[in-house]
């Protein structure tokens, strides 16, 4: 008989249920793989790999609290434990109206950011994209 050790919690796996992760990269030309898999022979149990997925989930919903620069709901109702459609975050939505004023009034790309909480290149989007839209790209 054949007994199968979490590299984890090092418990027996009894069970038929056996996890492992996979973390490779695709070359975007040809589709082959970049890299060895690391955890190639690596086996988890049940239990760990519930740990394992909650805590990527988590480190997922960080990034996007920490790209946003707030939390928005969907991510707050994530992290009580609900239904794995309302895990989904969306993007911050942007004032451009602000925006557009406060680069009338001859602020900044980086004081707008400041002020709203954004990276100085998104406000240039918002303008640029703005532009497009209503002055036909116009200056």
């Amino acid at each position: 008989m054949i007994r199968i050790i979490c590299d984890r919690c090092g418990s027996c796996i009894e069970t038929q249920k056996l996890g492992y992760i996979s973390y490779n990269f695709r070359d975007g030309l040809n589709g082959s793989l970049t890299q060895d898999n690391e955890f190639e022979n690596c086996h988890y149990c049940g239990s760990c790999m519930d740990e394992i997925r909650m805590f990527v989930r988590k480190k997922c919903e960080e990034l996007s609290v920490a790209e946003d620069g707030s939390q928005n709901a969907e991510a707050a109702a994530a992290t009580e434990g609900t239904d794995r459609a309302s895990k989904r975050t969306k993007r911050k939505s942007v004032d451009v109206g602000k925006i557009i004023a406060l680069r009338n009034a001859g602020w900044s790309n980086r004081k707008i950011a400041d002020e709203m909480g954004m990276q100085p290149q998104a406000v240039a989007n918002a303008v640029c994209q703005y532009k497009k839209k209503h002055m036909g790209g116009a200056e």
